[in-house]
């Protein structure tokens, strides 16, 4: 043992060193117990003396001196229980136990004591211990065998019991750990072995563990009775047998053991710790009870061992203050005494502790039970830590799946009993608001009731249910959820709960949609797509779409796998393909256009865009192909270029150049053809606007200014003629139209423009003006003699008419002379009527004849044309007829009506042959117009001659016919006509007739109290207006007003005034006359000004004419609401002449003119 164990053989040798002083303490603390000086503290450190001897001793060997301190402690123990000093007989007994305690101590100081240690203890403290085998089934035995070899035991294997006896008896045979007997009472007979065989001797307490395939009583207790510690039922738990072998064999783990030992005895707890560590295990010692939190802290050991009885505190105070502190950790609490009924009794009531050791204790039972404490704590430990571990884990799942996925449970009504918040985030619902409902909350009425059948049906039948449903958030907006529901169900196999988990894939439904459109979109491209692999040597397509197979012919699956160069064929030096191949080769994007072949051979040319896709890496994967066939586009684009060539030379030969300005920057663009209209070399140019308006005429610059202003601002077409100074000092007309382009808010970005040389036109136009002119001058003149000739042949006419009449009237007069008297008047009347109508053409052609519009009923008005030709007519027996329409009124001046009218009547009856007919009706031409018809029975005229009759003096050669005329008649009927709104129309046949019609505006009844002042009065109609001439309609129901203007504008012979002298006569001529101008008056009787404006921008046709308003309300908020209700200009009266002339100048785009001219 010595040799084995020297620590402990240095502490025996220790304590029998300090016997004597541990004796004569004791004896000392006795003497201090009598009456005379009783101290309780004397009698318990006696008591712990004799306690420590009792351990110490047997501890070392001295089984003698340990029984006799027992029975001296019991003595001692009593005078502790009792608390008062001992009476003189217990003094007596005491103090004789301590003297035989010294004379045993004496008598052992010179001889060794024997040793409390088995021979095999270091064996059986092995890292491996020895198990032996013992039976005759070979494969239970080979499965038993690997497994405890598995576990770090070492194993021996017997067949028979005599071979295992005599290995077991040899002297030099190791003793193993523990003997595994293969027991079958049925094979007995077989040389089955048996425990009563194995001859074991009873004192080397080697453990027995036996395996059966029989479980009943007998059989247990039979085991039992002949020694086996065990016994396992067949097929046994190798896991289980594994736990028992390392409780018998006490054997330690590779990491040893933690024990902390406390105890105020500095040998005896050196002692147990020796021992301790001897078995392998860590060991740490204090005698200062007081410090055991700082070294728990500070060791953390698997057990502590505390002795009972200390001075500063017991043990169980001790065990009871560290479960208290740390009740969540697991280590075990062994208490150690020698005195076991004042111990067990101390503890009666303190069961903090997990077990107790009597001392002295055999080496073998304190490492058994401090190794069985260890273990269990150990294994505490480990399934606390795993607890923890997989309670942190799944914390952690737990978190991460309220972080990711929608959980909810529900009972089996289906009602709602937990969400968590990730349930309520993604459907807007509160915790609130779910518990308690159903899961139709969140339903969204995607699914059928089919759906949700099966989806029952599913849980109902115990398994779980999978899929994706569609689900609807509080606010309406659906999501999309992947869902797993697992049912529960209890002992009776009903379903008690659901759990839920949910995933939000509403993101990838959207990409699945969108990646569904992008698929479709590929599909439905008109550009052939296609996808390369570029990990690949070759570049094999692995793609193409619908547009590739239709643009090449080639169908899928005889490209894909193969490399693009196919659709080049044999053509491969195309300087392109240099580009494409180094592209490829550097992984970038290139855009080239290359000759390919379709299929059946045809050459196409393709424009195609590769662009490369990398991986999360940086790694080229693929190259994608985005191609188009263009080769209409480059036919296109070659006749493009030869027309914008033709363009070219057209504007050259034209003299046209083309512009473009950019309005932000003020930079001009011209074509090439332009530099000569400004005197500047062929070629393109650009210049900026402030250059372009230098060159501009000084006089048209603000005109050419404000029309680009107004085409920019209120998107009006840019039209204007201007004129430019060349650098040489030549002045040129041009001709520019133009228009805005501007951006999709409206903004104007741009202005494009042609621009003309018109010089030539000009002069053209010029000699135009020149020519009408004085043309113009000469009708002038011409008029103005003939109304002069007529003015001075009226009086000697009268004269002879006068005088002629008289002699008519001369009953001397004879026959003869009378008949040339009538020839006489006859020739002076005709030269009257030839002069009135000669007068009337010159007044016409003059502009000075007046008209006054009005309502006249038309069927009176036949009436009295026709009594005035009767007599006419009943001279050559022709029949007059009238066919009447009632009701019919027509806007017209009734007096030149009537004298058109008897002009038509005459001549029909005039040039009708004897006997003949006159036909005048009335017939409606819509709902605007009606038609004056005169038809006759008269020789007709040659369709070819029709385009003369309304010639003044021509009369298609009638002066041959011995009929009396002028041939003009018609030519003012004509013009009276058109004057009035109306037309003049003629249909005629060569020995059938004519037909005259008279096409008139339509008006209503006429009212009787329209007035004869000069309520309308015309210079001109529209019809008879020359080019650049202009009629003004002056609506004003004051005669003065129309006077004033009348004087003031009948010196503008360009300007024929149209007056109305009521607002809806001003409205019927406006719509049938369309005047240039309309001057307003704005307080009249039956409608006001701003209601006439009103109806006037209501249509269509008289919206655009500018209306000038010419009122005598002057304030300015009358001003202010004249503009705003549309009128062009608002004059105040009185007029200022120069004011009014000025604004008749604008808006009728006239230079400037003097009052007077």
């Amino acid at each position: 043992m010595q040799a084995q164990s020297p620590s402990l053989f240095d502490l025996r040798r220790q304590f029998h060193q300090q016997l004597p002083i541990r004796l004569a303490a004791m004896y000392e603390h006795f003497q201090r117990t009598d009456a005379s000086l009783w101290l309780s503290e004397e009698s318990a450190a006696l008591h712990r003396g004799i306690h420590d001897l009792i351990g110490l001793a047997g501890t070392f060997g001295m089984q003698s001196l340990s029984y006799a301190a027992r029975v001296t402690e019991a003595q001692v123990a009593e005078v502790v229980r009792a608390g008062i000093a001992p009476d003189e007989t217990t003094r007596q007994t005491i103090d004789s136990s301590l003297n035989s305690l010294r004379q045993l101590a004496l008598s052992r100081l010179d001889h060794d004591a024997e040793t409390p240690y088995p021979p095999h203890l270091n064996a059986r403290l092995d890292a491996a211990p020895l198990v032996h085998m013992l039976g005759n089934d070979p494969v239970q035995n080979e499965t038993i065998l690997r497994v405890l070899r598995e576990a770090g035991f070492r194993t021996r294997c017997f067949k028979e019991t005599t071979e295992f006896r005599t290995a077991l008896k040899t002297s030099a045979a190791e003793r193993p750990a523990a003997v595994i007997v293969d027991h079958n009472p049925e094979q007995q007979s077989k040389n089955a072995p048996t425990i009563a065989e194995l001859d074991l001797d009873k004192e080397c307490e080697i453990p027995i563990i036996v395996l059966s395939e029989t479980d009943d009583l007998a059989a247990r207790l039979a085991a039992l009775r002949a020694g086996a510690r065990h016994y396992l039922r067949k097929p046994v738990d190798a896991l289980r047998l594994t736990e028992i072998l390392e409780e018998l064999s006490n054997r330690q783990p590779q990491q040893a053991y933690r024990v902390l030992l406390i105890n105020d005895d500095p040998l005896q707890l050196e002692a147990h710790a020796a021992i301790l560590r001897c078995a392998g295990m860590e060991t740490r010692t204090s005698t200062q009870a007081l410090r055991i939190l700082e070294i728990m802290d500070e060791f953390a050991p698997e057990v502590v061992l505390l002795d009972v009885f200390m001075p500063e505190a017991h043990g169980s105070e001790l065990a009871e203050l560290l479960r208290e502190r740390d009740h969540d950790a697991y280590f075990a609490i062994l208490l150690t005494s020698a005195d076991t009924d004042l111990a067990r009794r101390v503890l009666a009531n303190k069961p903090a502790h997990d077990g107790f050791l009597s001392v002295p204790a055999h080496p073998k039972q304190l490492i058994g039970e401090v190794t069985i404490q260890a273990r269990r704590a150990r294994q505490k430990n480990t399934l606390q830590q795993r607890y923890q571990a997989s309670r942190y884990e799944l914390e952690r799942e737990h978190t991460t799946i309220n972080q990711h996925a929608i959980v909810s449970i529900a009972d089996r009504a289906g009602n709602i009993t937990y969400v968590n918040d990730k349930f309520c985030q993604i459907s807007g619902y509160s915790h609130d608001e779910l518990l308690g409902q159903n899961h139709r909350i969140v339903k969204s009425g995607e699914h059928p009731p089919a759906f949700y059948q099966d989806l029952w049906q599913t849980i109902l039948d115990g398994e779980i249910w999978q899929g994706e449903i569609c689900n609807r958030r509080k606010d309406g907006r659906p999501y999309w959820v992947k869902t797993t529901i697992t049912p529960f169900f209890d002992n009776q196999g009903r379903p008690y709960q659901y759990v839920s988990i949910r995933t939000d894939i509403t993101d990838i439904k959207t990409a699945e949609q969108r990646l569904r459109l992008a698929q479709r979109a590929l599909a439905a491209s008109n550009s052939a797509i296609s996808i390369v692999d570029a990990r690949q040597a070759d570049r094999p397509l692995i793609y193409v779409n619908p547009a590739f197979e239709r643009i090449t012919g080639y169908r899928q699956d005889e490209v894909l796998g193969k490399n693009c160069r196919l659709l080049q064929r044999e053509d491969r030096d195309q300087p392109a393909l240099v580009e494409l191949r180094q592209a490829l080769t550097e992984g970038r994007d290139a855009k080239v256009l290359l000759r390919n072949y379709r299929k059946n051979g045809d050459l196409f040319w393709n424009q195609l865009h590769i662009a490369p896709v990398f991986d999360e890496s940086s790694q080229l994967t693929h190259f994608v192909g985005i191609a188009e066939d263009v080769s209409e586009s480059l036919k296109a684009t070659e006749a493009l270029e030869k027309s914008e060539e033709r363009l070219r030379r057209g504007q050259l030969y034209a003299n046209i150049g083309t512009w473009e300005w950019d309005i932000s920057s003020g930079q001009i663009y011209w074509s090439e053809s332009i530099g000569p209209l400004f005197g500047l070399p062929k070629g393109d140019l650009s210049t900026r606007y402030d250059r372009f308006m230098d060159a501009i005429h000084p006089d048209d610059r603000q005109a050419v200014n404000d029309a680009i202003n107004n085409c920019i601002e209120n998107d009006t077409e840019y039209n204007i003629e201007h004129r430019v100074i060349w650098p040489d000092g030549t002045v040129r007309w041009l001709q520019e139209h133009g228009a805005v382009r501007r951006s999709s808010e409206g903004r104007p970005l741009q202005m494009l423009g042609v621009v003309q040389d018109i010089g030539d036109r000009k002069q053209a136009e010029q000699a135009l003006i020149d020519a009408r002119d004085a043309a113009n001058r000469a009708n002038q003149a011409k008029s103005d003699f003939l109304s002069s000739m007529s003015h001075e042949l009226r009086t000697p006419l009268n004269a002879i008419i006068g005088f002629g009449q008289l002699m008519e009237l001369d009953e001397l007069l004879g026959e003869t002379h009378r008949d040339d008297v009538r020839e006489i008047l006859n020739a002076g009347r005709h030269l009257l009527d030839l002069i009135n109508d000669i007068l009337d053409l010159a007044k016409l052609e003059s502009g000075r004849l007046s008209l006054s519009l009005e309502p006249v009923m038309i069927g009176p008005l036949i009436e009295e044309c026709l009594s005035l030709v009767q007599t006419l007519a009943d001279k050559r027996q022709i029949r007059l007829r009238h066919k009447k329409l009632d009701a019919a009124v027509a806007q017209s001046d009734r007096t030149r009506l009537k004298q058109a009218l008897l002009n038509l009547l005459s001549n029909a009856i005039k040039y009708n042959r004897d006997s003949g007919d006159v036909t005048i009706e009335v017939i409606s031409l819509g709902e605007e117009r009606l038609g004056i018809q005169v038809t006759d029975t008269g020789h007709g005229i040659a369709a070819e001659r029709l385009p003369e009759l309304f010639h003044p003096f021509n009369r298609l050669d009638a002066e041959n016919s011995g009929v009396e005329g002028t041939g003009i008649g018609l030519t003012i009927t004509h013009r009276i006509v058109a004057m009035m709104g109306g037309a003049v129309h003629v249909e005629s046949e060569v020995g059938v007739g004519s037909r005259f019609l008279i096409e008139l505006p339509q008006s209503a009844q006429p009212q009787p109290n329209y007035r004869s002042a000069p309520s309308s009065s015309l210079s001109s109609t529209a019809a008879d207006v020359m080019p650049g001439e202009n009629l003004v309609l002056y609506i004003e129901d004051n005669p003065s007003n129309l006077r004033l203007v009348n004087q003031i504008l009948e010196r503008r012979k360009h300007i024929h005034l149209l007056t109305a002298h009521t607002a809806e006569l001003g409205i019927e001529l406006a719509r049938t006359r369309r005047p240039d101008l309309i001057l307003l008056d704005i307080n009249m009787p039956s409608m006001n000004g701003y209601q006439v404006i009103k109806v006037l921008q209501s249509e269509l046709d008289l919206k655009t004419i500018p209306v000038v308003a010419i009122t005598a309300n002057a304030m300015p908020r009358d001003i202010a609401r004249g503009k705003q209700a549309g009128f062009a200009e608002y004059l105040t009266k009185p007029l200022d002449i120069k004011q009014f002339h000025a604004v008749m100048n604008r808006f009728l785009n006239r230079n400037p003119v003097s009052p007077m001219s």
